[in-house]
């Protein structure tokens, strides 16, 4: 194994992830579930998303955290949407959207505090 040029150096600017934007995509993309591009996916060596992809948000993995757990709220909902004839895109973001009503209810609570 040879060792990299760059071995005990500062990394080049050019190397370097832009922090701010991955901060902001982060909040402001929404990954579409129907792109193969867009989806996130796990494995045993970690998280292959990133919002610069519009892979990985808020919004998403709270709402496939809720998918992927039998029994939640937010699964039975899913399932529920789908029954009612909703294709898995349109039920990922009705949950989305139930998910962000329910995030701006709390808020609403705390600010009343």
């Amino acid at each position: 194994m040879s060792i990299s040029p760059l071995a005990g150096k500062p990394a080049p600017e050019s190397i370097l992830a832009n922090v701010p934007r991955l901060v902001t995509d982060y909040f402001a993309l929404e990954p579409d579930p129907a792109s193969a591009t867009e989806r996130v996916a796990f494995g045993t060596s970690g998280h292959r998303g990133s919002s610069l992809a519009c892979s990985f948000n808020e919004a998403h993995i709270a709402a496939i955290t809720q998918i992927r757990n039998p029994g939640s709220v937010g699964r039975l909902f899913f399932e529920r949407k789908v029954a009612e004839g909703k294709t898995k895109k349109e039920a990922v973001r009705a949950l989305k959207r139930r998910i962000s009503d329910a995030v701006y209810r709390q808020l609403l609570l705390d600010a009343a505090r």
